[in-house]
């Protein structure tokens, strides 16, 4: 309001503007919010990778491969700013 009148705009016009005036509120992902369901995605195949590793049939190459996956999801996530260093 003050910037209007201070742009020289008469508070009666302005008073007789705001019955047309319409606001509709927009709400935004927040950037962290925006990397969540990925994250989750990473942390879903994360919790399916271990419970495969957990699985005492696999064989030394399948435990491998797994561990390769795991370790690469963890970098994943590392660089989203989901794992910290204590």
């Amino acid at each position: 309001m003050r910037h209007l009148e201070s742009h020289g705009i008469a508070s009666e016009a302005i008073a007789a503007a705001l019955p047309d005036i319409r606001v509709e509120i927009v709400l935004t992902a927040h950037p962290t919010e925006a990397k969540r369901a990925t994250v989750l995605e990473h942390h879903r195949a994360l919790y399916l990778l271990l419970v495969k590793r957990a699985d005492p049939r696999r064989t030394p190459y399948e435990q491998d491969e797994i561990r390769r996956e795991v370790l690469a999801i963890l970098t994943a996530l590392w660089r989203t700013g989901e794992i910290f260093q204590a």
